[in-house]
């Protein structure tokens, strides 16, 4: 039975516009891509339209199964659009350090398209990003990793106005693709790993304070009044939902209590039980 998280968690339509795009520059109709799910490729432009997770991850692999380039996700990553992000994007520009670009992005993963669960950690001088999938998307983790730190590296290099940002390392547990390994090296700057044990992204944590070119505390505060107003996912309460999963998916193997997962949301044990019971959850 589909896990009810992909009927009810829905995301900005990001991914979807990239593979449409893809599509057509390939010479393909890509209308079919959505046939029968309710909707169709001028919905995608709207403002705050939103796609379910399961209809996302149906478009994609119908999108795969046409195209049929083993490293599109690659290639996908490498044209990430800032400005497709709307209210996001002007947040993470007029944010004051990276950090705070990042974390802007990583609490909102509906807005950012995520269609994965990601989760940030510091050890040591290492920031460490690791991808996992949403119930029922795990034959996609290949395509999806590999535009979201393709991704992700090209928008924190276009906020930080700098070609000098690489990570550490890349790790892939799926296997090197029919392109060469240097291709992949050669943008990210670092050593990537493929057949790995878990799909993570390296970098110094010294990135985190660097301070951005474009930074502006009103620009940033409009922003966020933005967001606040446009929540996806019908309310705030979808937002929890996902930090919730994302938390118990990264914490469970190692048997974490509750207290845990509310600890690592910056919340108390009451105040994360009764977010989680506002939500209906």
């Amino acid at each position: 039975m589909q896990h009810r998280f992909a009927r009810t968690y829905r995301v900005a339509p990001i991914y979807l516009i990239a593979v449409f795009e893809a599509a057509v520059r390939l010479g393909h109709d890509p209308g079919d891509f959505c046939a029968d799910l309710g909707f169709d490729i001028v919905d995608l432009h709207e403002p705050d339209f939103t796609v379910t997770h399961h209809d996302a991850c149906v478009v994609i692999r119908r999108a795969l199964r046409v195209l049929k380039i083993p490293h599109i996700g690659f290639d996908l990553g490498q044209r990430a659009n800032l400005g497709a992000r709307g209210a996001l994007a002007l947040g993470m520009l007029s944010s004051r350090t990276l950090k705070e670009a990042m974390t802007l992005m990583l609490d909102r993963p509906a807005r950012a398209g995520f269609l994965l669960a990601l989760d940030a950690k510091v050890m040591g001088d290492q920031y460490i990003l690791i991808a996992e999938s949403w119930p029922g998307s795990r034959d996609l983790l290949p395509f999806l990793t590999e535009k979201t730190f393709v991704g992700l590296v090209r928008l924190w290099r276009v906020i930080a106005q700098t070609t000098s940002y690489s990570p550490i390392a890349v790790h892939f547990s799926h296997s090197e693709p029919e392109i060469r390994r240097r291709a992949y090296e050669q943008f990210f700057g670092c050593p990537v790993h493929f057949d790995a044990p878990e799909y993570k992204l390296i970098a110094q944590v010294v990135w985190l304070d660097v301070e951005l070119p474009f930074r502006s505390l009103a620009s940033f505060r409009l922003a966020q009044k933005l967001l606040e107003h446009s929540d996806l996912g019908e309310s705030a309460a979808r937002g929890i939902e996902t930090r919730v999963m994302a938390e118990l998916q990264r914490v469970y193997r190692h048997r974490s209590p509750f207290a845990r997962v509310a600890a690592q949301m910056g919340l108390s044990e009451r105040t994360l039980r009764r977010r989680l019971s506002d939500a209906g959850l």
